[in-house]
């Protein structure tokens, strides 16, 4: 099995923005959890 990855440098001034855009879950994903009661 081949496995890749990568590593990602954020830059610290950027670090909220990063986490603003990252962060939040996608309206439909959380009704399909919601839906299926996974969490």
């Amino acid at each position: 099995m081949i496995r890749k990855a990568f590593v990602m440098q954020v830059n610290p001034d950027a670090h909220e923005e990063y986490q603003r855009r990252h962060n939040p879950i996608w309206p439909e994903l959380e009704s399909s959890v919601e839906i299926s009661r996974c969490a």
